[in-house]
């Protein structure tokens, strides 16, 4: 958070400090560091506060730069939160503001988000559940990602206070691979293996039907109803009604507020 890269030496008690100098290339990008990585090539993965991803070589003591460019192969954005390498050997790359970055070799990455179907492009934890799948903490919830199909599955856990909002590297797998995030109200304790989806589609109903605004009811001064609207199979209007609207739900509870409507005007519109 402004100091830089410390290396410490346990033999010796001392630290070796890396710094950014303007006039050296080579030198790490600022000295604003928010997550280190080293990895099996004794290479340290280095995610600055806006300056992009620093990969640090021990036996030059250079650092080299990652940041966003204009290409679609480039990291998706300077500001790094999260560093996380998988059971295959993939290194994933979480940013506050552009998402997930999966790293492909040669300075290329291969970018997720909210288009496809991340939670929130704030990705600032990152593990992993014995299915292979990457657990994404974030400042609206927690999204899980199967890479290999490249889809997202959400708990944001529809709440007003700020129980959905997780802290950056706040994340612990234990021995039975229950996942632990740290937010901002405490704990939340992910049990990945009794997780089930629902995929129930609740069936739609009509709740009311208005003209110019005014509710049309059964047997009314309007005679357009003969009996409720559910039981209602047609409607017959006469060319000068046509203002008109429908109220509907879903009978469903579980979690109401992830329900998506769609609909379409046979006849009159294909969208």
């Amino acid at each position: 958070m402004g100091g830089g890269l410390c290396k410490y030496n346990v033999e010796s008690n001392t630290f070796t400090r890396y710094l950014h100098d303007s006039k050296d290339i080579n030198s790490i990008a600022e000295n604003g560091v928010f997550t280190v990585f080293a990895d099996e090539q004794n290479k340290i993965w280095i995610g600055t506060k806006n300056s992009g991803l620093d990969v640090f070589d021990q036996e030059s003591s250079t650092f080299l730069h990652y940041s966003k460019q204009n290409t679609s192969e480039s990291i998706s954005g300077n500001d790094i939160r999260s560093i996380y390498k998988d059971k295959n050997g993939k290194l994933w790359i979480g940013t506050e503001s552009a998402g997930l970055n999966e790293y492909i070799g040669n300075g290329k990455f291969k970018k997720y988000d909210i288009k496809q179907g991340l939670l929130s492009n704030a990705v600032i934890s990152i593990s992993e559940d014995k299915n292979g799948f990457l657990w994404l903490g974030s400042f609206q919830g927690i999204s899980r990602f199967e890479a290999n199909n490249i889809k997202f599955t959400n708990y944001d856990f529809n709440v007003s206070n700020l129980n959905n909002q997780f802290n950056q590297m706040s994340v612990a797998k234990l021995n039975d691979g229950t996942l632990c995030f740290g937010g901002n109200d405490g704990i939340n304790i992910v049990n990945t293996n009794q997780l089930s989806e629902n995929t129930l589609l609740p069936q739609v109903f009509l709740s009311d039907f208005k003209i110019s605004n005014q509710s049309i009811f059964p047997n009314d001064d309007t005679q357009i109803l003969k009996q409720s609207l559910a039981q209602t199979k047609e409607i017959n209007l006469s060319y000068t009604q046509n203002s008109l609207s429908f109220d509907f739900s879903a009978l469903e509870y579980t979690s109401p507020i992830e329900i998506r409507y769609a609909y379409t005007m046979v006849g009159y519109d294909n969208d």
